[in-house]
């Protein structure tokens, strides 16, 4: 897969350069440490068998979305092959709705392949449809998988959970949407970083035609997926712009919600059976380790590590509330009984404390 391109019409880098001091040369290095508190699947003994489980249980969740006509696939939001999302609406919607969602997802699919005059029709048809998209929040789920493996077709099992997280008498439920990047080490965390970027630029300039409030966006992201929805909280969105020119709003993305997140990304230059797909320097680590930036304004980070993770993850856990303060980073709690891959199913099944966890980005 060819190295992505920079993000269109960014002025100027829109993640913060690290401010201050990393102390790179502290990370451990021995090998059996790493190893014991990096190397989540050699931990979790089951971890393949779930990982299967969850692709079985997201094929069966897309073909009811689809028999529902409640989702569109493969969206491209760049140029990249790795760029494409999916989007899933609400089942229990109006039928007009469900018609018009479905139109709209026709038309966007139709405009990937090259119709020009049939995307501009689509544009314009929707925006008379705009204001009823108010009120219906949008949901980002960034995968994880270390940046280098994993899919988003493996984590449509999430998404009724992540609906219903959001439903109530003035909300019935949100749109979400799960974009793939490319994976290192065709790529950098840099460009991963840039690539959603692109995807959230799509997400504030087409939303509304599947029902979604563009200013009322999300984002959940698990492991890696935790890392980048940090990264993106603390965008500088007025440096992005949409393929359209648009500017997008300083605070468009104002809340975050990071299970299993990692923020500090020097111990993994040492570690040998990630290292050789990320590629880790010095200054990818500075630019990419959230730990190390000044904390957002006006701006919330929810976090959450299971309980029996590795010491390493609930360091990085307990880290983001010490490094941006209690005010940006309200929670930071540790879920018993819930190891890295078994609390991305709890996320599934509703377990309360995650959907604790979720609810809070409607705060």
């Amino acid at each position: 897969m060819p190295k992505s391109s920079p993000a269109p019409s960014v002025s100027h880098p829109p993640f913060h350069e690290l401010m201050g001091q990393l102390a790179i040369g502290d990370a451990p290095t021995h090998l059996g440490w790493l190893k014991a508190n990096y190397d989540n699947r050699a931990q979790v003994p089951t971890a393949l068998t779930q990982l299967a489980d969850w692709a079985k249980q997201s094929e069966r969740m897309r073909q009811n979305y689809t028999a529902s006509q409640s989702c569109a696939l493969d969206l491209a939001y760049g140029p990249d092959a790795g760029e494409r999302l999916d989007v899933f609406w609400p089942q229990a919607v109006t039928s007009a709705d469900a018609v018009q969602a479905a139109g709209a997802a026709s038309a966007a699919q139709t405009a990937q392949a090259g119709d020009a005059a049939t995307a501009t029709k689509a544009t314009q048809g929707s925006k008379k449809n705009k204001a009823a998209a108010k009120g219906r929040r949008v949901v980002v789920f960034i995968h994880g998988g270390y940046w280098r493996g994993l899919d988003k077709a493996d984590h449509s099992f999430l998404v009724p959970s992540l609906q219903r997280s959001f439903s109530d008498k003035a909300h019935k439920g949100a749109v979400v949407v799960m974009p793939n990047y490319a994976l290192c080490p065709s790529v950098e965390i840099d460009d991963i970083a840039l690539q959603l970027t692109r995807a959230m630029a799509w997400v504030y300039e087409h939303i509304h035609r599947y029902g979604g409030d563009a200013t009322e966006v999300s984002v959940v992201g698990h492991s890696a997926g935790g890392h980048l929805a940090t990264m993106l909280l603390a965008c500088n969105w007025q440096a992005v712009h949409t393929p359209a020119g648009v500017a997008l709003p300083k605070h468009f993305v104002r809340r975050a919600l990071s299970v299993s997140g990692l923020y500090d990304l020097a111990p993994l230059q040492h570690a040998p059976f990630i290292q050789q797909d990320l590629r880790l320097t010095d200054k990818t680590i500075a630019r990419c380790s959230p730990a190390y930036w000044p904390a957002p304004n006006k701006r919330r980070l929810y976090t959450v590590v299971g309980g029996d993770e590795t010491s390493e993850f609930v360091r990085h856990n307990t880290m983001m509330r010490k490094a941006w303060g209690r005010s940006v980073v309200p929670m930071a709690d540790v879920v018993a009984g819930l190891n890295h891959f078994s609390i991305v199913e709890a996320l599934a099944s509703g377990h309360p404390k995650l959907m604790k966890a979720l609810r809070k980005l409607k705060d």
